[in-house]
């Protein structure tokens, strides 16, 4: 009978074993096999385009009158010189904005608002500023399809500003409805923002990233974040504001040692690795922004000047 025992005995301590592990334990919490630590933490919100590309957060195509109109600050309101796209670094390495295209939803190639941007490096959460600049005097520093800005222009909350000097009086958004389209220097579709009556066509077809903003006849209008998702609304309705050329929309400030694009500047510099640094064996591309990282924080620095220079704003026409 002893055999019979031991394996009765032996029997009983393997079920109790598989209980026990099936079961919940005696505090009511199930038993955890292996789960990460991290693994109920919610994944960070990924930008709304992929790497390495940059996204437009503000427009302004319809200039309001007075003095509100006068975004350039050049002191001279002008409904086409005051025109200008926005757009940003929504990555945590560095990119090159060097040949991307930006143009309006024009195919006529005389009245086409276009502008191809130079080799510059930018930093996560860098601020880019493209304006019109017809018939605009915009202080330095400025850049332009040539060359990037020598520096971050204080009056437009630290931010890289460029002018498309656009010439004619037609090279220009249409208040009805138009688009600003954003190719990639393969030519790929990057990004459109369309307002109003604009083609569903207009610009091309197949975009990662294809938006809808709304009309507005008192300023610009500004994507809420450069996350997935986030909407496109009227720079008014966000803080009474026409516009905000160089701030983003209230949005996750950049860590801390995100650098600034500059040789010594983590990933966002000429060592990132990706597509976003420099390719072996070429020189990078120049970057306005300092190497240490302590410049202003893009998007939420205060401009060091207020006041425009130049002339006392003037009127202009209604568009």
């Amino acid at each position: 009978m002893r055999p019979v025992r031991t394996h009765l005995a032996r029997g009983l301590g393997i079920l109790a074993c598989t209980l026990a592990i099936a079961h919940p334990s005696a505090t009511g919490e199930p038993a955890k096999q292996g789960r990460p630590p991290d693994a109920d933490r919610a994944a960070p919100p990924r930008p709304a385009v992929p790497f390495p590309h940059p996204i437009i957060t503000e427009v302004l195509y319809a200039v309001p009158g007075g003095p509100d109109g006068d975004a350039n600050l050049d002191g001279v309101r002008d409904p086409l010189g005051d025109e200008f796209i926005e757009l940003t670094n929504p990555h945590d390495r560095g990119i090159d904005v060097g040949g991307y295209v930006l143009t309006d939803a024009s195919a006529n190639p005389r009245s086409q608002l276009v502008f191809t941007f130079p080799p510059m490096r930018v930093p996560p959460k860098g601020v880019i500023v493209v304006f019109n600049g017809a018939k605009a005097r915009i202080s330095a520093p400025v850049g332009d399809a040539k060359a990037a800005p020598k520096a971050l222009h204080p009056r437009f909350a630290h931010a890289a500003i460029f002018t498309i000097n656009a010439s004619g009086g037609r090279a220009g958004f249409s208040n009805a409805g138009d688009a600003v389209v954003l190719r990639g220097p393969d030519g790929k579709l990057i990004q459109r923002v369309r307002w109003g009556n604009a083609d569903q066509v207009a610009g091309g077809v197949g975009f990662l990233l294809d938006e809808l903003a709304p009309l507005s006849t008192k300023g610009s209008v500004q994507r809420e974040g450069n996350t997935a998702g986030a909407q496109w609304l009227a720079h008014a309705d966000i803080d009474g504001k026409a516009c905000s050329p160089g701030r983003l929309a209230p949005i996750a400030a950049p860590p801390a040692d995100a650098g600034a694009g500059g040789p010594a500047g983590g990933a966002g510099g000429a060592a990132g690795g990706g597509a976003g640094g420099a390719a072996a064996g070429r020189q990078p591309s120049p970057s306005p922004w300092p190497d240490d990282a302590k410049r202003p924080d893009p998007g939420t620095a205060a401009p060091t000047d207020a006041t425009p220079a130049g002339p006392t704003p003037k009127d202009g026409p209604a568009d």
